[in-house]
């Protein structure tokens, strides 16, 4: 009878003993199943992220070319600017002058991106100029027209033809052959500037010149500015690496400058073969994640209008680029992961210890508990 209680007494430990490390063995297997599937999710969802974001402020920007084709197709068929080009230069008044300078005037109120809008003749001067200084919209005196018959943007566009459209690249606004300062000289205030061309014909079908937007750029490099977030920088960079867009203004336009601020001498890990490699994308390198987006604004998603003939850039054959950068921390992540693998060891902590002491609480009870019967066991 006692061997029968002894054996009745060991089996059921036994089988209890078997089915909580089972158990055990399960929460085991499971959760270490599921801190594999939140590991991957989180570094998925991660890099979703950055992606989302990047499309955001692509299509921020992308707002910009949508229209500027169009406008000046739309200026250059203005009745008061037929009237001045289809004038002999001696007939041309200044009631005629007086009436161009008007309509470019209120178009240029009407704009939240174009702080100039000018007329210059087939010879490279300006004959009307009308702009914005930050406080005054307004028209420049005759004394103050310039000649811009060697600038790339009138060169370009004056051999253009009819319905064609020539986008500059982007960079700071020249002003008398010096960097535009609005600032002063310790906190300078300078303008990126995108400059767009449409040339323009008489009648006879005779050159007479083109008429300038230029385009204040700041609207959307401040959005890519303001994108910056913990652990994370974005930057707008052109082929040659160098920054247009920064949170450290003074990183901008280093080529104007002459200095040597470019992603390439801050970040040696890309190359400019991996930076201009379209079909990448995304590269990785031990600390960081670094994510491209390409923008043509000559090309594809900165087509700037529908009827529009040609759209060239500086190099008709070979468009330039801006990129896009976002350069994100591995440190981030990888916080949030081992976040991630801490909970999953507090997990088999808690389970571990619940199951030892369930087995200790049926261990006392099976060996304390006299009066419990067991199999074949009789009073």
């Amino acid at each position: 009878m006692v061997k029968t209680k002894c054996l009745s007494r060991k089996f059921l430990i036994g089988l209890i003993c078997i089915f909580f490390l089972i158990l055990l063995a399960f929460l085991i297997t499971d959760g270490y199943f599921n801190l594999n599937r939140d590991l991957k999710l989180h570094t998925a969802d991660t890099k979703d992220m950055i992606d989302q974001r990047m499309t955001t402020l692509l299509s921020e920007i992308n707002i910009f070319p949508q229209h500027v084709g169009n406008d000046l197709l739309f200026l250059s068929k203005l009745s008061s600017l037929n009237k001045v080009i289809n004038s002999d230069e001696n007939e041309i008044d200044d009631n005629q002058l007086k009436e161009l300078e008007g309509d470019f005037l209120e178009f240029l109120k009407g704009s939240a991106t174009h702080y100039q809008l000018r007329y210059i003749d087939e010879g490279g001067n300006e004959i009307i100029r009308t702009e914005f200084d930050e406080s005054n919209y307004k028209i420049v005196s005759k004394d103050n027209l310039q000649n811009k018959k060697h600038r790339p943007y009138f060169t370009k566009t004056i051999n253009l033809g009819e319905g064609e459209i020539y986008i500059s690249p982007l960079d700071l606004n020249i002003e008398n052959g010096k960097i535009e300062n609005r600032g002063a000289e310790k906190n300078p205030e300078y303008i990126p500037t995108i400059r767009s061309a449409t040339p323009v014909f008489n009648k006879k079908g005779v050159s007479k010149g083109i008429i300038l937007f230029n385009i204040y750029a700041n609207y959307f490099l401040e959005d890519i500015r303001r994108a910056q977030r913990d652990g994370e920088n974005v930057f707008l960079v052109d082929e040659e690496g160098y920054y247009l867009a920064h949170p450290d203004r003074k990183k901008e336009f280093g080529f104007m400058f002459r200095k040597n601020d470019t992603l390439y001498n801050d970040y040696p890990e890309v190359s400019k073969e991996v930076l201009l490699d379209v079909e990448r994308r995304r590269f990785e390198s031990d600390n960081f994640i670094f994510s491209f987006r390409y923008l043509c604004p000559t090309t594809g998603d900165w087509n700037v209008g529908k009827n529009l003939k040609n759209v060239p850039g500086e190099n008709f054959e070979d468009p330039y680029s801006w990129i896009l950068v976002t350069i994100s921390e591995k440190d981030e992540i990888n916080n949030t992961l081992s976040q991630l693998k801490k909970s999953y060891l507090y997990f088999l902590l808690f389970s571990g210890i619940t199951v030892l002491i369930i087995l200790i609480l049926i261990f006392i009870l099976v060996f304390k508990g006299s009066d419990i019967k067991f199999l074949g066991e009789k009073k």
